[in-house]
């Protein structure tokens, strides 16, 4: 299947307007089926999006691509471990979205280091949504 260019920034737009104002948590463990079933693992941060969560997508390669605002991209964590993916949810706080993956570097949600610990704050690097287009 090739996406139209439209047809990919539409649905990108739409996704993100969901997590305006939500939240995207990090969790131990492997990444769940779909983000219809439960979380697992130990939650370790959640950061906040803005009200805008999103910039504009943009076509990089073969993705439309749009960049994450957060309310900050450094938090503390609640918990100590090792992320394993990450999960956004709406407003609401319940209502997932997305899962990702999460590392130093190609991931989904790239962080300056996947080792958590409550004593040292988190950082994101880079986060990005993107869905297939030509």
């Amino acid at each position: 299947m090739n996406t139209a260019q439209a047809t990919a920034t539409a649905g990108l737009n739409a996704m993100n307007a969901l997590l305006n104002g939500g939240t995207l948590s990090i969790y131990t463990g492997t990444i769940p089926a779909s983000p219809q079933a439960g979380a697992t693992g130990t939650k370790l941060a959640t950061w906040t999006f803005s009200g805008t969560a999103f910039g504009a997508p943009t076509f990089v390669s073969s993705n439309m691509e749009a960049t994450a605002t957060l309310a900050s991209n450094t938090v503390t964590p609640v918990a100590n471990g090792t992320g394993g993916y990450a999960r956004s949810f709406k407003s609401d706080g319940t209502t997932p979205v997305c899962d990702y993956t999460v590392g130093t570097s190609g991931a989904d949600i790239n962080l300056t280091t996947t080792t958590f610990a409550t004593t040292v704050p988190s950082t994101i690097s880079s986060f990005k949504h993107k869905l297939p287009a030509v």
